[in-house]
């Protein structure tokens, strides 16, 4: 992967931030013939707090790319277990999923991205950006750690974390904190849990099982602050609380081997922020830095590719047999009210969701409802899902995309 840095250089896109979402924006610019520089602050891989299912709107938008998730060993999943304090719902997806490691997919992808030509530099933070934001069509001066660039077009996929430089999130729930490693549980624990996923709730928090290897499972739970001030955070402390709460977990996590020292964690999940303002001209926000829906959903990487492709149909328009950047204010504020408005009853509808579990004993009772009405379950699941290519203006876009042959680099670039 390319590293080298001239004290300023200039690109058509730069991309702040290395996971799905900046991956995939920047290999479909790569391969419309565009030149593209994406910053990892990362210089390998990276332990990411994520619950790593892959719902099955995501895989097409990999595959696309050329990643098959099996080739890459993910896990199947087709079933669900809901387990209450007391109770457990054991339901079928309508759709099939994945579990896969966010270290393997993420290094994936920006393996293909650095294929595709994207100039990929690792160890490399974005600190700041100097000028251009209140340039309409002009270019963006970024500083990072190790010089200067300027891109016509900034894409900002910094995940979770905040892009400080141009505004802090605002959601609605802030109240957690959550955690992740990844375990080998026992033979008995592991058959019980098959080729479902499993979501647990307990005393200040709710979490899940996800299989993403041979034997191999994604704990990741979340736990509120108040809880968290009385708790030590090691393994043993954390899931002798879990299951002193949740019968099942207890017996799932009993003799789990844990496969990494310390649990990965992040204080800053603001649930339910939906970008409101404007993006300044030229900027796009990508993933969970356009939309944080709550992680009980399993669409957080979902959001993240279909935001990124949404992002790359309103970036590029075709003139004859050319492609250029489109008006920049356009463009960019065109982009972020679509994916608003097409993301916001999915991210009402899972903050009612993650208000439930937070009382453990509703959760019970929802139990006994869906025991009763199984198709409760579908319901909920389908008001969750992510949508956005299918309601997009530009419904021809993955054949768009797909049928770019690269440009040729002497193409004329639009200054705006």
């Amino acid at each position: 992967m390319a590293s080298s840095l001239n004290k300023r250089d200039h690109c058509e896109v730069a991309i702040i931030g290395g996971g799905p979402a900046g991956s995939l924006s920047a290999i479909h610019l790569a391969r419309a013939g565009f030149k593209v520089v994406l910053f990892e602050k990362s210089v390998g891989p990276t332990e990411r707090v994520c619950g790593e299912f892959l719902s099955h709107e995501a895989l097409p938008l990999l595959r696309e790319v050329g990643l098959d998730p099996v080739a890459l060993g993910a896990k199947e999943i087709t079933g669900f277990h809901l387990h209450g304090p007391t109770q457990t719902a054991t339901m079928r997806l309508p759709h099939r999923a994945v579990g896969l490691s966010r270290t393997l997919l993420d290094e994936e992808l920006l393996r293909i991205a650095d294929k595709a030509g994207v100039d990929v530099r690792r160890g490399v933070r974005v600190a700041d950006i100097l000028e251009g934001l209140d340039d309409v069509g002009g270019s963006i001066l970024l500083s990072t750690t190790v010089g200067e660039t300027r891109a016509s077009r900034v894409i900002v996929a910094t995940g979770k974390s905040d892009f400080r430089a141009l505004n802090e999130r605002v959601g609605r729930d802030h109240s957690f904190v959550g955690f992740k490693m990844h375990v080998r549980l026992k033979p008995s624990a592991a058959s019980r849990i098959g080729s479902s996923c499993d979501l647990f709730v307990f005393d200040g928090g709710y979490g899940g099982l996800t299989p993403v290897g041979d034997g191999v499972f994604d704990l990741c739970f979340l736990v509120d602050k108040k809880t968290l001030r009385g708790l030590a955070t090691d393994w043993d402390s954390m899931t002798a609380w879990i299951g002193r709460s949740n019968w099942t977990a207890s017996h799932l996590l009993d003799g789990a081997k844990p496969l990494s020292k310390n649990f990965t964690s992040i204080g800053v999940l603001p649930y339910g922020f939906l970008r409101r303002d404007l993006a300044p001209s030229g900027v796009f926000f990508v993933g969970d830095q356009m939309a944080v829906i709550p992680s009980l959903t399993g669409e957080g990487m979902t959001i993240a590719l279909m935001t990124a492709r949404r992002a790359v149909s309103a970036m590029i328009e075709d003139v004859g047999d050319e492609r250029r950047l489109r008006f920049a204010p356009e463009s960019a504020r065109e982009y972020q009210r679509s994916v608003r408005a097409g993301l916001r009853q999915q991210v009402d509808a899972a903050l009612a969701l993650h208000a439930l579990f937070k009382s453990p004993r509703l959760v019970d009772m929802t139990i006994y409802a869906l025991r009763a009405f199984p198709a409760l379950f579908e319901k909920a699941y389908r008001s969750t899902r992510c949508h956005l290519l299918e309601t997009s203006p530009t419904k021809r876009l993955g054949a768009r995309l797909t049928s770019w042959p690269k440009r040729a680099r002497s193409a004329q670039i639009a200054s705006n």
